[in-house]
């Protein structure tokens, strides 16, 4: 199934990644709990070749896609947090476009920056409106290479921001220029893609421009600020314009030439994997490698980290509460005692799910906690199910986490475990 000298090379290799290797992606996104993109830059370079349909089941900000993108693949990812869908989307839209015009995505980052230049009269009066065509150009290229297309995908998010909420965590006159931001994204012509691309960095900003700023697991835990602080949020979108500009710029990405009609290179599905139903966006082609990190229990409230972006998208506290409850493995469930065996469960149907989506000669990367993490019971789930399904192990490699790499400590999970299956042939 692998090479011997693959094996060798798996063996030989610092999981731990103590530098980062040249040419990978960065998350556009802040999210808590992200592996590093030389994980899966990694393993889609020993376990697939160009074209491979690469699946992720929990994708996050996307950090599997860019990176099976990058390399050549095609992806498939299924998240169930909708800023996680949203920043997958666009970072993964703007490689596509990289792949093929190479100035293409920094025309949509500029026709973005104008819009919010022009806000409050920061810019020259002269300073050039996006060119219809070349917007619409764009939305034309995604349409052949993305599902969905940019205006399906966008008509998911609507700017009606709850001010109410937003209020108790962001001082007055920041909130009227987020307001004025909002409805110049909404309002200028500057194509599906443009405009999605707009939402993410308003997402993106928010924290920040918050008066609780401390960390992450502050807004999560629902702490308010003690005392308003006006922030300039026009300054912050600006400045995250340019971090994207430089990240594409800096992300090594191969070359797909002109694209046809349905060569698709990604796939986004909104979904929980809890659910009754399929996934509403589905390759037609089998995954021959599936690359993911599922939720670790009690570890990480991936909804309510993101309270603020759901604010902005229109919804309440009792929305986000619900989406909470359905989130495998989310730290508020962590007082339940039976919390990590049903954690184990829901992991393990889900497995069962995922693997439907597999090619009859495939490969398979889990990374989960190791066993010191006090974890145990899920990582026994999945090697059950795996084993029922007549996935044969083929690897275990342990790695570090490096709390300085996520900036803060997250959890009191210090290292992991890699386990990679094989399905088929041997």
């Amino acid at each position: 199934m692998i090479p011997a000298r693959i094996l060798r090379q798996l063996e030989q290799i610092d999981w731990d990644f103590p530098e980062h290797l040249p040419g990978t992606t960065k998350s556009i996104h802040w999210y808590p709990g992200t592996f590093p993109s030389d994980v899966p830059a990694t393993l889609v370079q020993a376990l697939s070749s160009c074209g491979d349909l690469i699946f992720d089941p929990y994708g996050g900000v996307g950090t599997t896609s860019l990176e099976s993108i990058r390399q050549g693949r095609r992806a498939w990812i299924v998240e169930t947090n909708a800023i996680g869908c949203l920043a997958a989307y666009v970072a993964g839209f703007l490689l596509l476009l990289k792949s093929v015009k190479s100035h293409t995505p920094l025309m949509l980052i500029d026709a973005v920056r104008n819009t919010v230049l022009r806000i409050d009269g920061r810019c020259s009066p002269l300073l050039l409106e996006a060119d219809p065509a070349e917007v619409a150009e764009v939305d034309h290229i995604l349409n052949k290479l993305i599902r969905p297309a940019p205006e399906k995908f966008g008509a998911i998010f609507h700017l009606n921001p709850n001010l109410e909420k937003l209020s108790v965590w962001i001082e007055e006159r920041t909130l009227r220029d987020l307001e004025k931001i909002s409805e110049a994204i909404d309002t200028t012509i500057i194509g599906a893609a443009g405009r999605l691309l707009g939402l993410a960095m308003i997402s993106a900003v928010l924290r920040s421009a918050s008066s609780q700023n401390k960390s992450w697991g502050h807004i999560a835990d629902n702490v308010r600020p003690r005392e308003f602080v006006r922030k300039d949020i026009i300054s912050l979108c600006l400045r995250w314009l340019s971090r994207v500009e430089t990240i594409i710029t800096n992300t090594a990405v191969a070359k797909i030439g002109s694209p046809v009609k349905d060569d698709i290179r990604l796939w986004l599905s909104p979904h929980n994997w809890l659910s009754t139903k399929k996934p509403s966006m589905v390759p037609r082609l089998k995954s021959k490698l599936l690359i993911t990190s599922p939720p670790y229990a009690d570890a990480i409230d991936y909804t309510l980290a993101q309270r603020l972006s759901l604010y902005a998208f229109g919804l309440g506290d009792d929305e986000i509460l619900e989406l909470c409850r359905t989130e495998i493995g989310a730290r508020r469930k962590r007082f339940d005692s039976a919390s990590h065996e049903v954690w184990a469960v829901q992991l393990a149907e889900s497995l069962t799910k995922q693997l439907c989506h597999m090619d009859d000669v495939s490969l398979a990367a889990l990374l989960l906690p190791h066993k010191d993490a006090g974890r145990e019971r899920g990582t026994e789930a999945l090697m059950e199910c795996m084993e029922s399904s007549n996935w044969k192990p083929i690897i275990q490699i342990d790695r570090s986490i490096r709390q300085v790499r996520a900036r803060q400590s997250w959890t009191s999970i210090k290292k992991e475990s890699l386990y990679i299956f094989g399905h088929g042939a041997t």
